[in-house]
């Protein structure tokens, strides 16, 4: 997924660090060659990435389903409700 590079030291709290890291809400890629760099490259393949849309399950629209009895289930003589 990534193939760029990777570096050996972190520069969380250093002059070149935009405490990117420290935000949760911070998606930005972050251009420090710090160790956490590379983490923040991926968030953004993953951003940019293709997304499917898919509808919801029908129980999620509200939808209702029916839970089998045991008895039901490969033949057997019980039932849990």
């Amino acid at each position: 997924m990534y193939d760029g590079p990777l570096f050996s030291q972190r520069l969380t709290g250093t002059d070149v660090c935009q405490s990117f890291c420290e935000d949760v809400d911070a998606l930005e890629p972050c251009v420090a060659q710090c160790e956490c760099a590379y983490v923040r490259e991926i968030m953004q393949i993953i951003r940019k990435w293709p997304k499917e849309v898919h509808q919801p399950a029908g129980i999620a629209q509200g939808g209702a389903y029916e839970i089998p009895y045991l008895s039901d289930i490969e033949g057997r003589n019980f039932k849990t409700s």
